[in-house]
């Protein structure tokens, strides 16, 4: 009884970590499609890259503060009164789309990463479930021998009053 409720309370922090990785890959896929569909940063995406799923890779927090800088030196640029076409404007441009490049590479990379260890607790918890389908079958046993321990002791009880 003991072992098996061991097991079940290691089940417990693996399933949790499992769901803090199933949330962060959400924030990953999120990300990828925003990433995909926007030319200029929105507030939503903004949020995304606030959160700590984002904090946590250091090398795709650093390329959105790159992105979200070089969109603000976009407009600086743009309020000097240089149109869309001038050099300058068009070097910043350059720069953003190699930013939002490496940001999406960085994030499928790490969502990979996120996948592969999603699936690496999810056999580790199969396993422990499973070995954990054997203590039922234990504990009937352990009751049966229990109780064959005290009708033995009853007889003996029994035999000695005799």
């Amino acid at each position: 009884t003991t072992e098996g409720s061991a097991l079940f309370e290691r089940v417990s922090p693996s399933e949790a970590e499992k769901e803090a990785a199933v949330l962060e890959q959400n924030v990953y896929q999120q990300l990828l499609g925003k990433l995909a569909a926007a030319d200029t940063i929105d507030q939503d995406l903004r949020q995304l890259a606030s959160t700590q799923a984002i904090a946590r890779n250091s090398y795709v927090a650093g390329l959105y503060t790159r992105w979200f800088d070089l969109q603000q030196r976009r407009e600086e640029v743009l309020r000097n009164n240089r149109t869309p076409e001038h050099d300058d404007v068009i070097a910043v441009d350059n720069l953003i789309t190699r930013t939002k490049l490496d940001l999406q590479e960085a994030s499928r990379s790490y969502l990979k990463g996120i996948e592969s260890r999603i699936q690496s607790l999810e056999r580790a918890i199969a396993s422990l479930r499973q070995e954990g389908e054997r203590y039922p079958e234990l504990q009937a046993e352990e009751s049966r021998l229990a109780g064959a321990v005290g009708t033995a002791q009853a007889t003996y009880d029994n035999l000695q009053r005799e």
